[in-house]
């Protein structure tokens, strides 16, 4: 999980053409509290599983507010 959005994407691109398996990139978008944040983890991790989230960039801002996340 990161707020870095300028580099994480292009090093998941890197990996991604070097055929390396990775976790799963969260980009945390905007500003919020700490408080903030974890209801959103929370949210996303309900809604996808570790399996899911595997190789996966998810970007995770306002829309995490929603009881029922929009998933993309």
């Amino acid at each position: 999980m990161t707020h870095n959005v300028r580099h994480f994407p292009r090093i998941r691109a890197e990996w991604i053409a070097a055929e390396r398996a990775h976790g799963g990139i969260v980009i945390l978008i905007g500003q919020a509290r700490i408080g903030v944040w974890l209801r959103r983890m929370e949210h996303l991790l309900k809604h996808l599983s570790a399996a899911e989230i595997e190789h996966r960039l998810v970007f995770l801002g306002a829309e995490y507010d929603d009881p029922e996340p929009r998933l993309g």
